[in-house]
Order: structure tokens, then C-alpha cells, then sequence
């Protein structure tokens, strides 16, 4: 797998390969890690509990290639409900995919920022923006209001654009370059995984 700025990019596939797909996930795991282990720690914990779980489901079901075949099988065994707590593996692959839709949104939101030459040191909005969207729906009242404290002493501009300086000779306007193809890559297999959701009529919820 070619590696970014931000790590290993997602596969160009319509029904990702579950090694790859989870390599880049661990990679996006390290990018919220590199702006605050404690900031985003909610999020951190619960992309690395579902990247854990799956990858042990894989290790016991080594038929399973691709995230469709997980989906699949586990439809099988347990029947179509997604409300049966036995569905390990499907159950971390959608709390995954809303995790890494976070992270696609509040990047949007910055590439947007820069292309419109706004360059906002301040990201609070961008982080809370995509909070509210993406996760805030399916969190308890007490989760929600843990990670607002949080978002609040968000990273800034600078302090991300530094991250990434740290560890390769880039230039902003690359920065800008290789994030936008990451999250273009990083959409299309959120895409693909709502519609292998949708293909074994799980409810995207």
C-alpha cells in the first residue's frame, strides 16, 4: 500500500480488502493521536476497540478477504437483525465507518478553509461541525458533552500544519495536495461500506 502524509491511503476499491482497509484506518487512529492523545481520546479508543475487534474476527475467519465477505457471513450465521450482539464484526465496521466519516468531514472542512484562501487558525468549528454530523447522533448525553469540553481546546491551523512538518520536507501547498487525494480515497470507501450495508439490507443507521 502507498503511504501519505497522513499514512497508508484507503484501497480504490468498491468492496475494500479488510487488511488494507484497516491500515489506513490505523493510520487515520495515529493522525487524531498526533494532534492530542488526550483530546480526541473518545474517538481514539473507539477506532482502535473496532479496528481490534475486526481484525480478531478476521484472524478466526480467514475466508473472509474483503469487509463485504465479513458482512456477508455474519449475516448468515445470525440472520438479519443488526440488533444481535453476537454481529461483533459488523457492529465495529459501522461504529468504525462513523469514526472515520468524523475525520473525512472535519478534513473537508479544512481543504475547503484553504482553497478559499480563509486559512482560519482557529478549527473549532470545523472539529464540532463534524462532531454534530457524524458521531453526536449516536453518542449518550454524557459522551456528547465529554467530547465538547474537548473539541473546545481543538488543535490549530498551525498546530496540524506542524504535525505534518515534523516527519517530511513538505510544503503547505503539498500538504493540501496529498490530503485531498487521502480524503477523496477515504470517501469513496465510506461510500462503498454504506452500500455493502445496504447490498445485505443492513439499515445504515
Amino acid at each position: 500500500m502507498d503511504k501519505t502524509i497522513l499514512g497508508y491511503k484507503f484501497p480504490s476499491q468498491e468492496d475494500p480488502v479488510i487488511k488494507e482497509f484497516l491500515s489506513a484506518s490505523q493510520s487515520v487512529r495515529q493522525f487524531l493521536y498526533s494532534l492530542g492523545p488526550n483530546l480526541f481520546s473518545p474517538v481514539i479508543s473507539d477506532i482502535q476497540g473496532n479496528i481490534n475487534k475486526i481484525n480478531e474476527y478476521n484472524d478466526k475467519n480467514t475466508d473472509c478477504i474483503t469487509l463485504g465477505d465479513l458482512l456477508r457471513k455474519e449475516k448468515q450465521v445470525y440472520g438479519n437483525s443488526l440488533d444481535i450482539k453476537e454481529k461483533v464484526a459488523t457492529d465495529a465496521l459501522l461504529w468504525l465507518t462513523r469514526a472515520l466519516d468524523f475525520v473525512l468531514l472535519f478534513l473537508t472542512l479544512w481543504i475547503q478553509d484553504h482553497q478559499s484562501s480563509v486559512k482560519a487558525d482557529d478549527l473549532t468549528k470545523y472539529f464540532q461541525t463534524a462532531y454534530e454530523v457524524c458521531l453526536k447522533p449516536y453518542h449518550s448525553w454524557l459522551v456528547q458533552k465529554v467530547v465538547n469540553v474537548m473539541l473546545s481546546a481543538s488543535p490549530t491551523r498551525d498546530d496540524i500544519l506542524k504535525s505534518f512538518y515534523k516527519d517530511h520536507e513538505v510544503t503547505e501547498d503539498q500538504v493540501f495536495e496529498e490530503l485531498t487525494v487521502h480524503v477523496q480515497l477515504l470517501r469513496k470507501n465510506i461510500d462503498s461500506v454504506r452500500q455493502l450495508f445496504e447490498s445485505v439490507e443492513y439499515p445504515w443507521k
